[in-house]
């Protein structure tokens, strides 16, 4: 349960202390002059009982002690062993020189206490404060990303090779049980291997029995002949780009933001994103997004031919028309066929074809999205899109600075 009041009770000693020990200039004073951590107080309140259980923790004072180690890059032991000894940090924990510190775990159970949804509320909050501020504005959002990874993530080498084995044999099981039978039985030999073994002489015959594995799914694969086609993926699941739409109508929602531009890396240049980016009855937005190129060709391009959405044609630069078509494999539009033996005789055959493929005449794709893509390679020539384009380096310098300075490359496994 909560105490009545967590007011610090700092002596004048203490202050003393921090005036002389924390320039006034500080990082962390800085900070403290712009975040009022006391106002996530209500938002964390309901996560305690009002009666029952020992008296808490400040959860104010955790939630600084959280970002002091996310910003500094710390694992719990190390931040509260930094605050034993760091004025800095009890200056922003208001920690009096004879308090004494919780132990580190009491850090994982405040995350947990708190969760991953009210993390992202208080995250809101700060925000919050930041427009107030005047240090968040609403009329452009750049959008970039970079990878991440958590640090418990990276495994040995030892580690890679077993995961990769049986991966490969729950692959080949249904086409060769009994090779992975006795293959699964060797892996259980080498695994029972002296424990006192340098990990040198542990991983040889892993790699060796890795490479037999492979060789024996390379004959497997040959077996079987040709292989399906591959199926067509969701391309709109968990990448850069489709998380814009989704962080800016959280901002929106959240916020009451009515953002009006978004510049994005090439990432953007999707057809059914630009869409929905333009939409007026959604995000409605100005979008500045660099075009992929198309490669120059001497050729008849699918510009010189003429398409009729609504009978289902498609009629060639020499006259030739054709209805046979198909959906194209990622689903993005219709590809239309030619007969070859028209395609043989034609007049245009040079110009059109670099050679004749044996099944089948000339084919073209006509994208679902051709009128979003030309829109897009349109503005990108005009000196609006130049101008908007040279604000984005400032997203991508963050972002550096972050990664290379502030460890936020790495994360921490498992906490919000």
């Amino acid at each position: 349960m909560l105490k009545p009041t967590y007011a610090s009770l700092l002596s004048a000693q203490d202050q003393q202390v921090f005036d002389a020990l924390v320039p006034a200039d500080h990082y962390l004073r800085q900070v403290l002059t712009v975040v009022d951590f006391e106002r996530f107080r209500p938002l964390m309140t309901p996560c305690y009982h009002a009666t029952d259980g020992r008296p808490a923790n400040d959860p104010v004072v955790l939630l600084k002690r959280c970002y002091l180690q996310t910003h500094y890059g710390l694992s719990n032991r190390a931040v509260i062993a930094h605050a034993q000894v760091n004025i800095a940090f009890r200056y922003v924990l208001a920690l009096a020189l004879t308090d004494t510190l919780p132990h580190p775990t009491l850090l994982t159970v405040f995350r947990e206490r708190l969760g991953t949804a009210l993390y992202e509320q208080i995250f809101d909050a700060l925000v919050a404060q930041a427009r107030t501020a005047g240090l968040v504005k609403d009329r452009l959002r750049l959008k970039d990303a970079t990878h991440i990874i958590a640090t418990i993530a990276i495994p040995s080498t030892i580690r890679l090779v077993a995961q990769t084995r049986p991966r490969l044999l729950d692959a080949a099981e249904p086409c060769a049980a009994e090779v992975v039978v006795a293959e699964r039985a060797h892996a259980l030999v080498i695994r029972t291997a002296p424990a006192d073994l340098s990990d040198e002489e542990r991983l040889l015959p892993r790699v060796a029995h890795l490479r037999q594995i492979v060789g024996g799914a390379d004959q497997v694969s040959a077996n079987l002949g040709p292989l399906p086609e591959p199926v067509p993926t969701d391309r709109r699941a968990g990448d850069e780009a489709t998380d814009a739409s989704a962080l800016l109508r959280h901002e929106e929602t959240v916020h009451g933001n009515d953002v009006h531009i978004l510049s994005i890396d090439k990432a953007g240049f999707r057809g059914e994103l630009l869409r929905e980016w333009h939409d007026p009855q959604a995000l409605n937005l100005e979008v500045v997004v660099p075009p992929i190129r198309e490669k120059p060709t001497p050729s008849v391009t699918a510009v010189d031919f003429v398409h009729d959405p609504q009978q289902g044609t498609m009629t060639c630069p020499s006259g030739k028309t054709t209805t046979r078509r198909i959906r194209h494999w990622v689903d993005t539009g219709w590809k239309y066929s030619f007969r070859r033996s028209a395609c043989a005789t034609c007049a245009l055959y040079a110009q059109c074809l670099a050679r004749l493929p044996k099944a089948t005449g000339r084919q073209v794709v006509i994208n679902d999205y051709a009128a979003e893509y030309a829109a897009a390679r349109d503005y990108a020539r005009s000196e609006r899109y130049r101008q908007i384009r040279r604000e984005h380096p400032a997203i991508e310098r963050k972002l550096a600075d972050v990664g290379r300075r502030h460890a936020g490359r790495w994360v921490r496994c498992g906490e919000p």
